[in-house]
Formats: C-alpha cells, sequence, structure tokens
C-alpha cells in the first residue's frame, strides 16, 4: 500500500459517484495569538492498494505532531481497502483508496512546524508538513 497523496484541507468529501471532492487545500494556518484554535481540518489521503489487500481492513493511526516532538492529538481506527463499489470489470492489479479523517477543533499550542504523521498497520507511510505562524498586527 502506498501513498499517492496527502494533504490538509478545509473540507472534503467522496461523491457517490466515487469522485473526491477537496476544499480549500493550504499547508500553512495563521493565527493573531497562541493557542490557536482550527475549527475544522481535513486529512486527504489518496493510498494505491495492491490486489493482494483487497477486502483486508487496516488500522490507521495519525497523530499531529508539534515542536519539539510534542504530539498534540492523535485520531485512530481503520478502513477496509478493495475496489470501488459498484465496480464490474476484471480484478485489476490495484486500485485506489481515497480516506479522509477529520480534526474538528484542533488546538495549536504555539507557532512553528507541525506534521500529521499517517502510520498504517504500525508503519509510517508519510508526513504532511504544517506551517504554524503568528499574525503581525499592522500599525498604522
Amino acid at each position: 500500500m502506498n501513498v499517492i497523496f496527502a494533504m490538509v484541507a478545509d473540507d472534503a468529501h467522496i461523491t457517490e459517484a466515487g469522485k473526491l471532492d477537496i476544499i480549500g487545500v493550504f499547508g500553512t494556518i495563521f493565527a493573531s495569538a497562541f493557542p490557536a484554535r482550527h475549527p475544522k481540518m481535513s486529512l486527504v489521503m489518496r493510498f494505491e492498494v495492491p490486489s493482494v489487500e483487497f477486502g483486508h481492513k487496516k488500522s490507521l493511526r495519525v497523530p499531529v505532531v508539534g515542536p519539539g516532538g510534542m504530539e498534540i492529538a492523535v485520531l485512530e481506527g481503520e478502513f477496509e481497502v478493495g475496489i470501488q463499489p459498484g465496480y464490474n470489470g476484471p480484478k485489476p492489479p490495484s486500485a485506489m483508496h481515497d480516506q479522509i479523517v477529520e480534526f474538528p477543533d484542533l488546538i495549536f499550542p504555539s507557532a512553528g512546524s507541525y506534521a500529521l504523521h499517517i502510520v498504517v498497520q504500525g508503519e509510517t507511510k508519510t508526513t504532511v508538513p504544517l506551517e504554524l505562524v503568528k499574525l503581525e498586527t499592522l500599525k498604522p
């Protein structure tokens, strides 16, 4: 199982037709003060899954790690991989699997470099960087 892409966005969902809709991709959050609250952040991932893994459940752990290695949040769960529902063709050698994880009301204690680690079956597949920047007040 390989990560094709991973990003943070304001929102994302998978349509009934299996299309991935992503709204507001970002890599930096500007805040006027810290700790800073971000009301909703979606981690959007696309995996390429070999056919030998179709039908298997995978554990997913996504820790959000801040400056100094401090873990500020973690989401854990599992998902099943396979061919998109409704597919009628021959079994392909691999398939794409989209996964969305939402972080509501995430609190960032300070400015600095953060990362969302994508860990599948105990193996870190990739990390998504995220910068928190203090917004300076403009003086007249």
